[in-house]
C-alpha cells in the first residue's frame, strides 16, 4: 500500500482496538445483563492494549523502546488506572466534589467524540478504500488470534461468541483521541471509525440473528 507515515500509524492503531461499548446493547438484548461481566472481562484485555501498545504506536516522536515505555507510563490513561487501582485496594474514595466533576466530564466524552467525528468526517475515495482495508484486517486479525487462543484454552460457546463480537466490533474511538493529541491523520481516523460503526451495526445484527 502506498500510504504515508501518519496513515501507517492510524492503520496499525486501528487494527488493534475494539469498541466493545458499541457491542454492549446487542450483548444485553441477546445474552442478558447477568452475563455483562464476561464482556467486561474481555474488554479488560482490550483496555490494556489501548493504554500500552496502541498508545506507543501513536508516539512517533519517541526514539527507542525505553523512551516509548516512559511515554506510555506517563499516559493519562495509565496514571488514571494506577490511581483507580490504589483507591480500590485501599478502600478510599475521592472527595464528593471531585467525584461528581469526574462523572460529569466522563458523561460528555462520548458526545464530544461524536461531534469531532462529524466535524472531521470528509469521505474521499482514497481514504474510503484504505478504511475498508483497515476494517477487514482488524476483523480477520481478531478472528485469527481468537482461533489460536481457542485452540490453546478450549473456550466455551460464550468465549467464542465474545471473540466473534470483538472481531465484528467497530474500531475504538481512542484512535481519534490519540490522533488529536499527536497531530495524526484526523481525516483517516474519522473515516475509519465512522465506516466501521456502520459496518459493525450491520454485521453484528446479522451475526446475532443467525446464531
Amino acid at each position: 500500500l502506498n500510504i504515508n507515515e501518519k496513515e501507517k500509524v492510524i492503520f496499525r492503531g486501528s487494527t488493534l482496538i475494539m469498541n466493545m461499548t458499541f457491542v454492549l446493547p446487542f450483548f444485553i438484548v441477546f445474552f442478558g445483563e447477568k452475563n455483562v461481566y464476561l464482556l467486561s472481562l474481555f474488554d479488560a484485555g482490550n483496555l490494556l492494549m489501548v493504554t500500552t501498545v496502541v498508545y506507543s504506536i501513536f508516539i512517533t516522536n519517541s526514539n527507542g523502546v525505553l523512551d516509548k515505555l516512559k511515554s506510555v507510563l506517563k499516559s493519562p490513561l495509565i496514571i488514571a488506572l494506577i490511581i483507580g487501582g490504589i483507591l480500590n485496594l485501599s478502600g478510599s474514595r475521592l472527595p464528593k466534589g471531585i467525584e461528581i466533576t469526574i462523572q460529569n466530564i466522563a458523561s460528555i466524552t462520548g458526545t464530544l467524540i461524536m461531534i469531532a467525528l462529524g466535524a472531521y468526517f470528509t469521505p474521499k475515495f482514497s481514504k474510503l478504500k484504505l478504511s475498508i482495508i483497515v476494517i477487514l484486517v482488524k476483523m480477520i486479525g481478531v478472528l485469527f488470534i481468537g482461533f489460536v487462543i481457542g485452540k490453546i484454552l478450549s473456550l466455551d460457546e460464550m468465549g467464542k461468541m465474545l471473540i466473534l463480537l470483538g472481531a465484528m466490533s467497530p474500531v475504538g474511538n481512542n484512535v481519534l483521541s490519540y490522533a488529536m493529541v499527536t497531530d495524526g491523520d484526523m481525516e483517516m481516523a474519522t473515516n475509519v471509525i465512522s465506516l466501521s460503526n456502520v459496518v459493525s451495526f450491520i454485521t453484528i445484527s446479522i451475526l446475532l440473528l443467525i446464531l
